[in-house]
């Protein structure tokens, strides 16, 4: 083993001033450490010269004839450039090469060889190497180049390894805070659903007039005070839904339902609602369905959703129609579809209108109303039940939802278990 402290202190004068005028290609300029491996003496004491007429460099040199002597220095202490020759006995230089890797070795290596074999040099810088070059091509103006690089990419090269553990650090933290948020929020809307439960109960009793007669202004002002205590309500159980999806923990219980039925019931439930706001609610049944293997709870959740949505979006004269008949494109399925006459979405927002929080602001109250959530939860409900929930709008005349569920003999497509998180 041979270890040089300085090539600058050993290059003469006139070294220097042949080289300078030899060799146009500028050199960096710096302190670095080098380790060659080659089992040729009189090729390390080539390299050795020539690195000694490349005043620039402030090089510590550290040669061996082993491959594995090369393993025990590169772990006894630091080195920038690694430069290996291909043959070396028992192992060739892109075996060293890749075990040199697999040791966490972080600087670039180079790969030397008497043939200059295209292969070779292909190989070589698949299995990692900085750079390959025939040592019939050695000069001091192609080392200088050759080990520029390969200090310039193994600088890169550390660079984006320190990038990728901070963004691995940061992906973790923000999992972290994810998750904590994710139990907050939990744990949030069950403990304020509780007291909310017992306040609308409360409020149900003045208004059957239980603890007293009221007067039409007390009666006005407790209306608005349940109304609160639903919407609210409402906004809670969307959070606590999400919190299950992210954590796999939504399910569904698939049974045997007539969905004419369950839609009748939920339109039923927004006839006052759309008599108030001078909407009509038109339904659309064909005749004979067969029954859908669905969980009832949460196919009516979707409707009432796509119920409100609609009344929300559609002007006093309007109408919401409900349809459900054979799907046309998908056997053994029934389709249900939501429409209306409302305003419509615009194009650039029918793209992100099922993904978590996204709203459509518009500048009305109906737009700042809710959370976001509840297209986004339909979507995954409806996935459960192995179907898909799309729209079609056009401004100015209104929007359509639709969704297919498989009829009783045939199981939803995903597990029922639940789901995790998209996006």
């Amino acid at each position: 083993m041979t270890v040089i402290p300085s090539s600058a202190t050993l290059a003469s004068g006139s070294d220097r001033g042949a080289e300078a005028s030899a060799d146009q290609v500028p050199a960096s300029t710096g302190t670095f450490s080098l380790l060659a491996i080659d089992d040729n003496p009189s090729d390390l004491e080539i390299l050795r010269r020539l690195i000694r007429k490349i005043p620039e460099w402030n090089v510590e040199i550290t040669t061996c004839t082993e491959a594995m002597e090369g393993l025990t220095l590169l772990e006894q202490r630091p080195v920038d450039v690694v430069l290996v020759d291909y043959r070396l006995g028992a192992i060739n230089g892109i075996q060293l090469l890749e075990v040199i890797r697999r040791t966490g070795f972080q600087g670039s290596i180079v790969v030397l060889t008497g043939q200059g074999d295209e292969r070779l040099a292909a190989e070589a810088m698949r299995a990692g190497a900085a750079d390959y070059v025939p040592k019939a091509d050695l000069s001091v103006a192609n080392l200088r180049k050759t080990i520029d690089h390969a200090l310039e990419r193994g600088r890169l090269q550390l660079a984006l390894t320190e990038h990728r553990k901070r963004l691995e650090c940061a992906n973790q933290d923000l999992q972290q805070k994810n998750h904590e948020i994710r139990s907050f929020y939990h744990t949030l809307s069950h403990e304020l659903k509780t007291p909310l439960t017992a306040a609308r109960e409360f409020v149900s009793i003045l208004l059957d007039g239980l603890a007293g007669e009221l007067s039409p202004t007390q009666v006005e002002y407790l209306r608005y005070v349940k109304e609160g205590c639903d919407q609210m309500t409402t906004c809670l159980n969307d959070i606590l839904d999400v919190t299950r999806m992210e954590t796999g923990r939504l399910s569904i219980a698939p049974s045997a339902q007539a969905v004419p039925a369950l839609v009748q019931r939920v339109a039923a439930g927004f006839v006052n609602r759309a008599k108030a706001a001078g909407v009509e609610i038109e339904q659309r049944i064909a005749a004979d369905l067969p029954d859908a293997a669905i969980d009832p709870h949460r196919i009516a959740q979707v409707v009432s959703n796509l119920f409100d949505n609609s009344l929300k979006f559609t002007a006093s004269g309007g109408k919401v129609v409900v349809d459900v008949a054979p799907s046309p494109g998908t056997p053994n399925a029934i389709r249900v579809s939501v429409s209306d006459t409302g305003k419509g979405i615009a194009p650039e927002h029918l793209a992100n209108v099922f993904e978590r929080l996204y709203q459509v602001r518009d500048g009305t109250e109906q737009s700042r109303m809710g959370l976001g959530l509840g297209l986004f939860i339909c979507r995954e409900i409806v996935r459960l039940h192995g179907g898909e929930l799309s729209v079609t709008s056009e401004v100015g005349k209104g929007t359509t939802f639709t969704f297919d569920l498989p009829v009783a003999s045939v199981l939803p497509t995903p597990p029922s278990e639940g789901i995790h998180s998209h996006g």
